[in-house]
């Protein structure tokens, strides 16, 4: 192994511990087994009173954003997921559709409305939406802030701790079923 490949693997070894652990640790990541498996399609609550359910995206990339009120890293990325849904608000086949993970439902409420977060919110009473999507899949443990991207036929096409990351598998995916600059206005 080069010096050059040694240094470069232990950054990302050094730079991966460090954002796990600033992150909150709640119930992993996606392993690349789950990839391009369904997500559950079963329906859930929305802090808005309103159901969802995964089957009702069908043809639309949906960026799903498992976040904790107490996470601080979940909180710095809130003004950048609200730029990203402004920029495609025009897109009729993306949805961010936010997972979180805290137990008082009052307290994601309250920090929902405080801080802007004008998509849907996933909410279950008992163990919670993020356990009714993820544990299906044979997941424990999730550091948050993650980002599941999902396809247009409900599958799981990549998990990230960066929304960067997340968003360029997404455009990826949407200028795979889209002709350019269609489903958007401006």
């Amino acid at each position: 192994m080069t010096r050059m490949r040694a240094a470069f693997v232990l950054a990302g070894i050094v730079v991966g511990l460090t954002v796990f652990s600033r992150s909150a640790v709640v119930a992993g990541a996606a392993r690349p087994s789950m990839v391009h498996q369904q997500v559950p399609d079963i329906r859930l609550g929305t802090l808005n009173g309103g159901s969802w359910q995964m089957s009702q995206q069908r043809g639309k990339v949906v960026l799903l954003d498992f976040w904790a009120v107490y996470c601080a890293p979940c909180r710095a990325m809130e003004p950048r997921l609200k730029a990203l849904r402004k920029e495609w608000v025009g897109r009729a086949n993306f949805v961010i559709v936010g997972v979180p993970v805290d137990d008082d439902v009052n307290r994601v409420r309250r920090h929902v409305e405080r801080s802007g977060m004008n998509w849907p919110q996933l909410v279950l009473p008992d163990d919670g939406a993020m356990v009714a999507l993820v544990g299906p899949l044979g997941v424990q443990e999730m550091a948050t802030p993650t980002l599941w991207v999902v396809d247009g036929e409900g599958r799981l096409a990549g998990s990230f701790h960066d929304l960067e990351a997340a968003v360029v598998l997404a455009k990826r995916l949407l200028n795979t079923h889209e002709p350019h600059g269609a489903n958007r206005t401006r």
